[in-house]
């Protein structure tokens, strides 16, 4: 993704240096709860089976990638290595067939206790409360699109690609059977040749 894509998407999304500044802020309050919530978060995905299959024994595993991933998110740099980080995942996820439903179904669960602590956090400060609020849905918003662009396009380069193989396996046995059926007609040429002289010679 160029410089220039990246500016686009943090304009049409207002995120601007304010608005980091109190992702870096809210993270403050988030960071000594994230274990916490992404421990029930992999236990409420454990409850569909299909994504209990995906867990599998790489909760442990997962969680770190996730507390980096968040901690990233937070710093507000939106920078290229949280660009590149979020379309790894994007990839991954197509790879490992995760649907953008379920996808946003697990974010929607993260982002209601991210909510909850940048409003405790603010205490009394209605502004604060709101600017907390603001960034943290913003910013997941940002990184939802981002995950589901990428896992879109290599769905669809995926699809391409069978479809490619698809076709040239189809060439590959047309040419085999068009070789047989010339083969075979060659034969028979050939025999009717030899007939006729047989024919010619009695």
């Amino acid at each position: 993704m160029t410089d220039h894509v990246r500016s686009e998407r943090l304009r049409m999304l207002q995120i601007d240096e304010a608005m980091s500044d109190t992702l870096r802020r809210v993270w403050k309050a988030v960071e000594p709860k994230l274990p916490e919530i992404l421990d029930g978060f992999y236990a409420h995905m454990a409850t569909d089976p299909e994504l209990a299959r995906m867990v599998g024994a790489q909760s442990q595993r997962l969680k770190q990638s996730q507390h980096s991933h968040w901690r990233r998110l937070f710093d507000g740099r939106f920078d290229e290595e949280y660009f590149a980080s979020i379309t790894r995942i994007g990839q991954i996820h197509n790879k490992i067939g995760l649907e953008p439903r379920r996808y946003m179904a697990g974010y929607a669960f993260i982002l209601r206790h991210l909510v909850e602590i940048a409003v405790r956090d603010a205490g009394w400060s209605r502004a604060k409360s709101i600017a907390g609020v603001q960034a943290i849905v913003t910013a997941v918003v940002l990184d939802m699109d981002l995950a589901i662009s990428t896992y879109l396009v290599a769905e669809s380069t995926d699809r391409q690609q069978a479809r490619l193989g698809l076709l040239s396996g189809a060439v590959d046995s047309f040419r085999g059977h068009a070789t047989t059926i010339a083969d075979a007609m060659l034969g028979t040429s050939d025999t009717t040749r030899q007939t006729a002289s047989v024919i010619a010679d009695m």
